[in-house]
Order: C-alpha cells, then sequence, then structure tokens
C-alpha cells in the first residue's frame, strides 16, 4: 500500500493517468468538466493538478489568475507529447510545475516527488530570503 500524499485533481478522464496519480501516493479525484469543476479549486486542498492537452488549456490558464499563495500549494502536471518528461522550459511555457509524457506515466511517483520536493525547498528559501531583506528594511527605516 503506497503512503498517501495528499489528494489530486485530474483534469482528464485517460485511465492511465488516475492509475499513473494512485501509484504515485495520491487520492485522485476526477474533474468533470472543466469550466464547472475549476471553481472547487478555491474552496478544496489538492497537492496536485493533472491536466492533458484536451482540458489543459483552461484549466492551466484559470491557475494563472490563482493569488500567488494559493498557487503556490498546488503542484500542476500537465501530461504531454510535447518535449521531454521533466523538461522545465516546457512546464514553465505550460504555466505548470512538471511536464510528463504518457509513455512516462510509470515515473510518475518519483518525478513527482522530486519536483514536489524542489518546489518546497525553493519556496522555503525565498520565504526565508523575504524575511530576512524586510528585517534589514524594517531596521534602516
Amino acid at each position: 500500500m503506497n503512503e498517501v500524499r495528499g489528494s489530486a485533481l485530474l483534469f482528464t478522464d485517460d485511465p492511465r493517468v488516475k492509475a499513473a496519480v494512485a501509484e504515485a501516493g495520491f487520492v485522485p479525484q476526477v474533474a468533470g468538466v472543466c469550466s464547472v469543476e475549476v471553481p472547487c479549486l478555491r474552496e478544496e486542498t489538492y497537492t496536485l493538478v493533472v491536466t492533458d492537452g484536451t482540458t489543459g488549456r483552461e484549466t492551466l490558464a484559470y491557475l494563472r489568475g490563482l493569488s500567488g499563495s494559493r498557487r503556490r500549494a498546488l503542484f500542476v502536471v500537465a501530461v504531454t507529447a510535447q518535449g521531454p518528461s521533466g523538461d522545465r522550459f516546457a512546464a514553465w511555457s505550460e504555466s505548470a510545475d512538471l511536464v510528463v509524457t504518457p509513455d512516462d506515466l510509470p515515473n510518475l511517483r518519483r518525478l513527482a516527488a522530486d519536483g514536489l520536493r524542489e518546489k518546497q525547498e525553493f519556496y522555503r528559501r525565498f520565504e526565508e530570503l523575504r524575511r530576512e531583506a524586510k528585517g534589514r528594511l524594517g531596521a534602516h527605516a
């Protein structure tokens, strides 16, 4: 039995994606129609959001409009045939945290764990530097 790492909202009905997300330790919830289900991202706490080429554009456009703190709390995976899995530039251009090709779905557990760890470390350090800078500015004000 896998350790549960959190819940995942899937904007795809591909059974391979659902199986890979479950195998990676997330509890998958398949969203219905994108335009109806997206508001639940404001109300529910998901660790992972997974899109595909069909619904991805609408979902990613919505995510760009979330507050910075809310968006940072989500790890967004775009399942796409474009570019190699783990390509940071491809993820950035998709407004996602990680891109995974359909052929690489069996590796989602490792890819998501590595990506989540990197993102958490980045924002942990970002917050440290922000507090440090705020303290310095406050001391000189």
